[in-house]
């Protein structure tokens, strides 16, 4: 295709990295992810951890890295499945 271009690099941006991929229907999925992430933490101490862990997964991911790094992917898992844990007891 001569019209088609190659993108060089990813954006180091997780939103416009999600918008340049998955396009509007991507967005709002991950925005509706990232919703009830902050909705179901409930309240409490453990609520300040999730919040504190999106916070700062927002920060880096807006600044730093590209979505699907598989490195970032297997951090961001961790933490989940660490509040997760420590929610059941």
């Amino acid at each position: 295709m001569p019209a088609a271009q190659r993108l060089p690099l990813y954006p180091h941006n997780a939103s416009l990295h999600i918008w340049l991929e998955l396009g509007v229907v991507g967005a709002v999925l991950a925005a509706a992810l990232a919703a009830s992430l902050l909705l179901a933490s409930g309240t409490g101490a453990l609520a300040a951890g999730v919040v504190g862990v999106v916070a700062s997964a927002s920060v880096t991911g807006l600044l730093s890295f590209a979505v699907w790094q598989p490195w970032w992917v297997a951090a961001l898992t961790l933490c989940v499945v660490s509040i997760a844990a420590l929610r059941r007891q």
